[in-house]
């Protein structure tokens, strides 16, 4: 999650000679995991600048250089719903529960875990992200 500022901004403006920093192996490493089958997802936090680095731009991003602390960051970040699904032991659902809070998770999972013929449980984040592609 690249948190756009003045200072990464002007880090990939540049390119770098010599040995590699840390922010150098990071930033190569987040490129090399974003390749993969089960890719990272990116995700910038655009908080200074006029235009997103060229690196970030065709990537998803949330706007924060106007609203910090307001709306922008309480649309983008909402509070995490989980559901908890129990399986029986070929694998078919027996329960699928309503979305839950953090706090509600420890003691729905052990419900659905006591369920009769369980054998496994998943649990599954069902929050509504506004910069969830699916």
């Amino acid at each position: 999650m690249p948190v756009v500022t003045d200072e990464l901004r002007r880090y990939l403006a540049h390119r770098r000679t010599g040995p590699k920093s840390a922010l150098d192996r990071e930033w190569e490493l987040a490129r090399k995991l974003s390749r993969r089958a089960h890719a990272l997802k990116w995700l910038s936090l655009w908080m200074a600048g006029d235009r997103l680095p060229r690196a970030l731009a065709t990537r998803p991003f949330v706007d924060l250089r106007r609203d910090l602390r307001g709306g922008a960051w309480d649309a983008s970040f909402p509070a995490c719903s989980f559901e908890v699904v129990a399986f029986d032991g070929r694998g078919k659902v027996l329960k699928r529960s309503p979305a839950v809070d953090r706090l509600h998770l420890r003691a729905t999972f052990r419900k659905a875990a006591s369920r009769r013929g369980c054998a496994r449980c998943e649990i599954h984040d069902v929050t509504q992200r506004a910069w969830d592609d699916g």
